[in-house]
């Protein structure tokens, strides 16, 4: 089973959800993936249902069950008998695509459907016709749609988090870039989108732009599911698919907020102030009016919103082992005269690491010890008077030379080579101090004579050489001083006249744009005044045109009712002087019946007092209908609807004249008072039994749609445009209204002066037929023409009735 919380697999026995612990009493719910509608119906027959269980349709597909229907049509499973598979056929209302072309079309659209093989895509099989119902078959799954996970989080007062959204956001927009080498989804909305134990898919591709898009649209609106179409399709604007990011973004919103364009783009952290900042930038830019603004793709719409989370909480870094398992220590660096003093050669590229090598063993001496030589004061006085070794090189260099072994070879500038040797007077003065420390210091003899004049000689020449070369440094320091100013007060001359002739040309150009862009206002401006004023003589046009069908459609119906009104006299007259000639004859008759048997009893010679006889006279009429109740004329009406009619139902009758006899109906919906709640919830049979009750009947469907158009065949009772505010139907922005008194609306009249005929509560007919719509109605279905079927039996807070009554 499924998880109705996050719609993950659970094991039947499971008693919660191991993915987020959601607590599972009854187990999943298995729904029927539809097109249309997500609710199950079982075997009971849907009204309006063009097929019904074991029907064949297109002599392939056997019908099984009917899932439920939608503002697009229904939705059945069905057995393919031609590959032997359970599909979804889902048969589309022939309102929606009427004439060929529109078929051909949706023809088209379903046939590239066929195209996409894609993991979260719904496979779509056939499309075909059966008695004139466009229908295409697809894949049939059982799963949660993300509308019921989405209503199921809402109703427990909790939002998706970011980590939640992400795999969901992933399959959507994988599915669309899938989708999208054939064209734009255009329908995608959480009713389309399945939740199966394993991957997501989405369903109904390209079903939006296979049929009209007015049609489409206010189809839509009917279930409040336009919130999710992007404003370029609802403004009938061309659709690409970036139309599909747009309802990708409204779903990120539901999910994190629960809300959804009404209108305006909502913002979503004053609903949950856990939405980061980031995200909603992200989710405006995907609502943005202009489809150029949003993402180009939708990859690129989830990859910006992975980038946005990966900000918020970022991955932990791995850490770096060594082989041991613990982080590599860094290499100890020592440091010593030395070191100090070798100098390394240039390499091309850096030195490997050094690797870790256990500390040197501690020195033994501050002296190098040659191995086979003797320790003792002569060794060690000859090791100072020759600090080489055999090798040519001091001790220092010979362990260096040891350790680095095999590696590249170091130049070594030793401090002996720095200094001059001394004489040997002072060799044998020093050997003899480090020898024996003890003996007393003598002060060395004094230098010879040459040698200091010759030290003499060189301080001067020093000195001399220090002071010209100070003082040819002095003057041309001062030269190059001079001109580094002079150069640079050039440079700087330059840049200037460059800086000033930049911003002139700049200057320029911004003065060409400011034309440029006046000119097109301009432009602009003349040519909308242009459009505005063409677009005001077009009303005006259309305007007088109307006025004038108006006034000729009201003179002719009021020159109609006038003929009528005479004719209704003249019949009137006639029987009434037919029932005054045949009273007249009656009491001519009793009065002479009543002389001759007088005359009778008194020839016979009886003496009793004649009676005298006279006859009642008939009460006179007050109108032929009762109280309450309007005369409907007899005569012919045009009965049905056109076949080119864009609202033409399922199982409207065909356009046609019918004759019907003059009849009664109340002004108003049963129990026919002004400002009191018609009666609704009563069944066919109820409403029968309470017109007979006074002396009434329920009217037949020929004689309450003759009421409700009127003298001019009227589509709806006020006319043959629809007004959402002359009547109590569905408003014009697509919300239901509730059930008001009789009479509230004043415009809602038909051509007779029959009240709420279109709207409120729709009525039953002595055919078991409901006419009139309802509150809860678009307004195809109020219109006058517009029926359903009953069943005779359903009670509905919607349906109620009025009565009808022969002209006295």
């Amino acid at each position: 089973m499924l998880c109705y919380k996050c719609g993950s697999h659970v094991p039947d026995t499971s008693d919660s959800c191991p993915n987020c612990g959601q607590k599972l009493s009854g187990g999943g719910v298995r729904q029927a993936t539809a097109t249309f509608s997500r609710k199950r119906t079982g075997q009971t027959q849907v009204e309006g249902a063009p097929y019904k269980g074991q029907d064949l349709v297109s002599n392939r597909y056997l019908i099984k069950d009917t899932v439920g229907a939608g503002p697009l049509g229904f939705v059945f499973r069905a057995h393919d008998k031609e590959i032997d598979v359970e599909v979804a056929l889902k048969v589309i209302n022939p309102r929606l695509v009427q004439t060929e072309d529109e078929r051909r079309a949706f023809a088209k659209q379903m046939r590239l459907a066929r195209k996409l093989s894609h993991p979260n895509l719904v496979r779509v099989y056939e499309e075909g016709e059966d008695q004139d119902r466009p229908y295409y078959t697809s894949q049939y799954l059982d799963g949660l749609t993300l509308r019921k996970i989405i209503d199921l989080r809402l109703s427990k007062g909790q939002f998706f988090s970011l980590k939640e959204i992400e795999p969901i956001l992933a399959q959507i927009a994988a599915a669309l870039d899938g989708a999208h080498k054939v064209g734009p989804h255009s329908d995608l909305k959480p009713e389309n989108v399945l939740v199966l134990p394993d991957l997501l898919k989405i369903t109904d591709f390209g079903v939006g732009l296979a049929m009209p898009r007015l049609p489409f649209v206010q189809a839509m609106k009917t279930r409040r599911a336009d919130r999710y179409l992007a404003p370029e399709l609802v403004e009938g604007r061309e659709v690409d698919l970036r139309a599909d990011l747009y309802s990708m973004g409204v779903i990120l919103g539901e999910m994190l907020s629960g809300l959804v364009p009404d209108g305006a783009v909502p913002e979503l952290q004053r609903r949950n102030p856990e939405v980061p900042q980031p995200i909603e930038g992200l989710y405006r830019r995907s609502l943005n009016h202009n489809p150029l603004a949003r993402f180009k793709s939708a990859g690129e719409m989830f990859q910006e919103y992975l980038d946005i989370t990966r900000r918020i909480s970022p991955p932990p870094m791995p850490a770096r082992e060594n082989g041991s398992g613990s982080a590599p220590a860094r290499p100890r660096t020592t440091t010593g005269m030395s070191a100090a003093l070798q100098l390394s050669p240039r390499r091309e590229k850096p030195p490997p690491p050094v690797p870790d090598l256990p500390p040197p063993p501690p020195p033994q001496s501050d002296l190098n010890v040659v191995p086979g030589d003797a320790v003792g004061p002569g060794a060690e006085a000859a090791r100072l008077k020759n600090p080489r070794n055999g090798n040519g090189s001091n001790g220092h260099e010979a362990a260096t030379v040891a350790d680095g072994e095999g590696r590249e070879p170091t130049e070594v500038i030793e401090s002996g080579q720095l200094l001059q040797n001394t004489d040997d007077e002072e060799t044998r003065v020093r050997h003899e101090t480090v020898a024996d420390p003890e003996a007393p210091v003598h002060p060395p003899p004094p230098a010879p004579e040459p040698r200091s004049r010759a030290m003499l000689w060189l301080v001067l020449l020093t000195v001399l050489g220090v002071g010209l070369g100070a003082g040819g440094g002095y003057w041309l320091l001062q030269r190059m001083r001079e001109r580094t100013t002079e150069e640079i007060e050039t440079r700087a001359r330059a840049e200037e006249a460059l800086r000033l002739e930049q911003e002139h040309r700049a200057q320029l150009e911004k003065d060409a744009q400011e034309s440029e862009r006046k000119a097109a206002e301009q432009k602009l401006a003349a040519q909308r005044a242009a459009e505005e004023d063409a677009a005001r003589k077009e009303r005006e046009r259309a305007e007088a045109e109307r006025k004038s069908a108006e006034k000729e459609l009201l003179n002719k119906g009021m020159a109609d009712k006038a003929v009528r009104e005479k004719a209704e006299k003249e019949r009137l007259a006639a029987e009434k002087a037919a029932a005054d000639k045949a009273a007249a004859d009656k009491l001519a008759a009793d009065k002479a019946a009543a002389a001759e048997k007088a005359a009778s009893e008194k020839a016979s010679g009886d003496k009793r007092k004649p009676v005298a006889v006279v006859a009642a006279l008939p009460a006179a009429s007050e109108g032929p209908c009762p109280d309450g109740m309007r005369m409907v004329p007899a005569g012919t009406f045009k009965m049905g609807t056109a076949a080119n009619d864009p609202m033409l139902g399922f199982d409207e009758k065909a356009l046609a004249a019918v004759d019907v006899s003059g009849f009664c109906i109340d002004q108003f919906e049963f129990p026919n008072k002004r400002g009191t709640a018609p009666t609704v919830s009563v069944g066919w049979a109820d409403a029968r039994r309470l017109c007979e009750g006074r002396g009434r009947r329920l009217c037949s469907e020929d004689e309450w749609e003759k009421a409700c158009k009127g003298p001019g065949n009227a589509r709806w009772p006020f006319g043959n445009t629809f007004d959402g505010a002359a009547c109590n139907t569905e408003d014009e922005s697509g919300d239901k209204r509730s059930l008001a008194p009789s009479g509230r609306f004043a415009k809602c009249r038909s051509g007779y002066g029959v009240a709420d005929l279109s709207g409120n509560a729709g009525e039953w007919t002595a055919e078991k037929i409901v006419k009139g719509g309802s509150f809860a109605s678009p307004d195809y279905g109020v219109r006058c023409s517009a029926r359903r079927s009953g069943g005779g039996v359903s009670k509905s807070g919607e349906v109620g009735f009025r009565c009808c009554a022969d002209p006295k």
